[in-house]
C-alpha cells in the first residue's frame, strides 16, 4: 500500500511508538505531508506490513506534543513532569537526540 498526499484529511492521528515504548500522537491536523511505500512481508507466519521509504513533514507546533512518558502515572502516582521539565518530553528533543522510531500506527477518521 502507498499512501499518498490526497489521504491526509482522512488520517485522524499518527503515532509513533519508541524503541524505549514511548510514544507521540500527532494529530491529523499538524500533518502537511506523509507518503510511505510499503510493503507485506508475507514469509512470515503472521503477514506484516513494513516501510521500505517515506516522508512526514509536520507543522512546527508538533514538535511541542508530549510523549506519553510525560503524562503517563508510575506506580507510586507521579508522571514524567514530576521527575523532569516539560521540554525533555517534546518531540522536537526526542528526535533531535534519540529518533529511534520503530512503529507507527494511522488510524483514520472513519
Amino acid at each position: 500500500m502507498k499512501l499518498e498526499k490526497s489521504m491526509l484529511e482522512k488520517i485522524d492521528t499518527i503515532t509513533w511508538a519508541l524503541e524505549n515504548c514511548e510514544s507521540f500522537n500527532i494529530s491529523g491536523k499538524y500533518i502537511l505531508d506523509f507518503w510511505t511505500s510499503e510493503f507485506v512481508m508475507p514469509s512470515r507466519k503472521e503477514p506484516e506490513t513494513e516501510v521500505d521509504d517515506g516522508c512526514l513533514i509536520i507543522s512546527k507546533n508538533a514538535f511541542k506534543i508530549l510523549s506519553s512518558a510525560a503524562t503517563e502515572e508510575y506506580t507510586d502516582g507521579t508522571t514524567g513532569l514530576d521527575h523532569g521539565p516539560e521540554e525533555n518530553f517534546y518531540l522536537y528533543n526526542r528526535i533531535k537526540y534519540c529518533c529511534d522510531v520503530c512503529q507507527r500506527n494511522r488510524p483514520y477518521n472513519d
